[in-house]
């Protein structure tokens, strides 16, 4: 979540970047390091206003699905977004899929979003090979996470776990760590803090 202008001073810069959103203030920033490139996928956009598809060109290509959801202000709003994606069927083939973001939701609000809820969501996402690297590396079910990612109105105790990141199931066995930034670290800059996953380059 940033600005148009802080993409378009990493693209400056020579980075590979992209930003998608309706207001410049506000939209989805994907940035790629070094030695890797996004090519944006033309079946990108669709419907969904900050979700965008890209091939990711690098030591290993794969499709990356980059979210946001916040068109809606419901916790039932945030997962028919989920939904939504989980219904383009071509961002799934062809290649390994990584799908990535801040979600806006969790399976402790299943009650409110049936039959569309989070848990649902999570178990299209395996149908489709792909598994919440926090939650694997960490033997922890969705809607019972020890670590937060987002701290509500900037609040230290308000905390729920809202990003994520879901890699290609193939993929888990090369994870070698799960980060997420804590609030000491991330407070002042931001009410989410980054989920970072770290891969051996080899199984």
């Amino acid at each position: 979540e940033c600005s148009r202008a802080n993409i378009d001073g990493l693209k400056a810069t020579g980075r590979s970047a992209f930003w998608v959103g309706e207001q410049d203030s506000k939209g989805l920033g994907v940035v790629a390091g070094d030695g890797w490139k996004l090519v944006p996928r033309r079946d990108s956009v669709a419907n969904l206003k900050t979700v965008a598809a890209f091939d990711v060109h690098g030591t290993l290509d794969f499709t990356l699905i980059a979210a946001w959801m916040h068109s809606t202000t419901s916790y039932r709003g945030y997962t028919q977004e989920l939904h939504a994606i989980a219904a383009h069927a071509e961002w799934f083939k062809g290649g390994p899929v990584v799908l990535a973001g801040d979600l806006n939701s969790n399976s402790r609000w299943d009650a409110e979003c049936k039959p569309n809820d989070h848990s649902r969501f999570v178990e299209l996402m395996r149908a489709l090979g792909l598994e919440s690297s926090y939650h694997f590396l960490n033997h922890e079910e969705h809607g019972a996470e020890t670590k937060c990612t987002h701290h509500h109105h900037w609040k230290e105790d308000k905390g729920f776990h809202l990003d994520y990141v879901f890699v290609p199931a193939s993929w888990l066995k090369r994870i070698s760590g799960v980060e997420i930034g804590t609030y000491a670290q991330w407070g002042r800059a931001s009410d989410h803090c980054p989920v970072t996953v770290d891969l051996r380059e080899y199984d």
